[in-house]
């Protein structure tokens, strides 16, 4: 247990020093109040003009500059057609983006830490986590003249054993079993179809819309039902709940090519899309 918290204590002052030692950042543009995303020049256009479009500070129009630099070789020196673009800093990081270091470093090594904390927990002190994530089961002595009453699986399979045992009814003459079969087989399998299920115009989930967002919160909420009602012998009313989860699980893939493309999203900045 103390080579465990030692080496916790030693992520978290790495994390610290790479705090510590992250530069300065330099102070923020400040946007006019109407400020475009892009602005096309136009016969008459003046950089002071340009540039107070954007920033409330139009002598700063060299960091502007900087964005643009693609399109605007010389910054003393503009052309009708020449698009100025606001989606980058004076430095060149996205506005809608941070730094790597000192943000994505430090909070990535706190989440090793973490991580490591509760390995070492389950590793050392329990490492069947109560059936979990070892099956109960196997630590029973055999007894041929005796039948566990539930054997519950692993917790990364109960949402899917859920949806097994909600098909209670048969088809095409086929036992209920196998179409419960084929269900869980459909569960994990069509997951791997979402690329071509989604119809959305953005894949971040940062720009969809919010039918796409409700759609995924009622999807989570149904998955972690299904799998707390798969660690629990079946009863009427939990069988019950599982078939209404379970097609709600079901519909989520099978209707997001409608609701993807009638979703409102928010405009993509041009630096993450391929048009």
């Amino acid at each position: 247990m103390r080579r465990i918290i030692f080496a916790l204590y030693l992520s978290f002052s790495t994390a610290a020093a790479f705090a510590q030692g992250a530069p300065a950042t330099p102070r923020p543009l400040e946007l006019a109040a109407d400020a475009p995303e892009r602005h096309i020049v136009v016969p008459g256009d003046t950089l002071w003009g340009i540039s107070s479009k954007f920033l409330k500070d139009p002598f700063r129009w060299p960091e502007l500059w900087k964005m643009n630099t693609e399109q605007v070789k010389n910054p003393h020196r503009i052309y009708p057609g020449d698009v100025i673009v606001l989606d980058r800093d004076a430095n060149g990081r996205p506005l809608d983006g941070i730094p790597f270091h000192p943000y994505y470093t430090v909070k990535d090594t706190f989440g090793v830490a973490v991580f490591l904390l509760v390995f070492s927990v389950i590793v050392f002190f329990a490492p069947e986590m109560g059936g979990y994530f070892l099956e109960y089961n196997n630590f029973i002595p055999a007894d041929p003249l005796k039948t566990p009453p539930h054997i519950a699986p692993v917790w990364y399979f109960t949402p899917f054993y859920s949806i097994l045992r909600a098909v209670t009814y048969p088809l095409f003459g086929l036992d209920a079993k196998f179409w419960g079969v084929v269900a869980m087989g459909a569960s994990v399998v069509i997951i791997a179809f979402l690329p071509w299920l989604d119809r959305s115009p953005v894949k971040s989930i940062r720009y969809k819309g919010p039918i796409f967002k409700i759609a995924l919160v009622i999807f989570l909420i149904c998955f972690f039902i299904l799998g707390y009602l798969g660690v629990l012998a079946p009863t009427p009313g939990r069988t019950l709940v599982s078939q209404i989860c379970s097609v709600l699980y079901f519909a989520f893939f099978l209707l997001m090519p409608w609701y993807s493309k009638l979703d409102k999203c928010k405009p993509e900045p041009e630096r993450v899309n391929f048009k």
